[in-house]
């Protein structure tokens, strides 16, 4: 018998069994009754925007560096969601890019933060509303070393220290599913004296522009 005749024969076995089985969720069971179902809306999102050093008067950039972040978590209510971030800043140039950047005194010098985020929303439902958001972590400043003198590094060496954010600003509901935000605020580090960045230095004001998907999840 030829492989594809096979084939068919297994389909059309698939698709009878198919067809008479039930749904389970209509399966008569020892504890009758619906319950409850549970219901979540969940959101990602990212964004780009700036920041500034309070280091800016020795930095050769003035002490802006470009800012890149991404966030992820569960919408409680309408007005009040709980997440992750993360965010990402070249402190340098890099060897293949240079992104006018010079608040650290040695290359390949970057900070990225991460830990939990709050986000406040009254009058979600309104086409523009304001938003707050708190942000709560750490953040790993460092930089990249080729050690053996080939293409690629070898090695980061890195410190890890407190951070701490505020912001606010506004949303826009572009659709049921879409929102556009912009926000600024102020940025705690508590960093050591490091790669001629003072303590304190990358603390400092920041803004930014993102994008945020939001999504219904219904468990039955």
């Amino acid at each position: 018998m030829k492989n594809h005749v096979k084939i068919a024969i297994v389909l059309a076995i698939v698709c009878s069994v198919s067809l008479s089985a039930e749904d389970f969720r209509n399966a008569r069971t020892l504890l009758e009754g619906k319950g409850l179902n549970l219901e979540f809306t969940s959101y990602a999102g990212f964004g780009s925007g700036l920041g500034l050093s309070q280091d800016q008067a020795t930095s050769a950039s003035g002490g802006l560096f470009p800012v890149l972040t991404a966030s992820s978590g569960i919408e409680l209510t309408p007005w009040l969601a709980i997440g992750a971030y993360t965010q990402g800043v070249p402190l340098s140039a890099w060897e293949h890019a240079d992104p006018g950047t010079r608040i650290a005194d040695i290359e390949n010098a970057f900070m990225y933060t991460g830990g939990s985020e709050v986000l406040l929303m009254p009058r979600a439902s309104s086409v523009v509303h304001p938003v707050v958001r708190l942000r709560l972590g750490g953040a790993t400043v460092g930089h990249l070393e080729d050690t053996d003198g080939e293409e690629g590094f070898d090695q980061a060496v890195t410190d890890r220290w407190f951070h701490a954010a505020a912001s606010a600003g506004a949303e826009l509901n572009l659709s049921r599913h879409l929102r556009v935000w912009g926000l600024a605020g102020y940025r705690f580090v508590g960093n050591k004296e490091t790669m001629g960045i003072p303590a304190g230095g990358l603390s400092g004001f920041e803004a930014s522009l993102g994008l945020r998907c939001l999504w219904r999840t219904v468990v039955d």
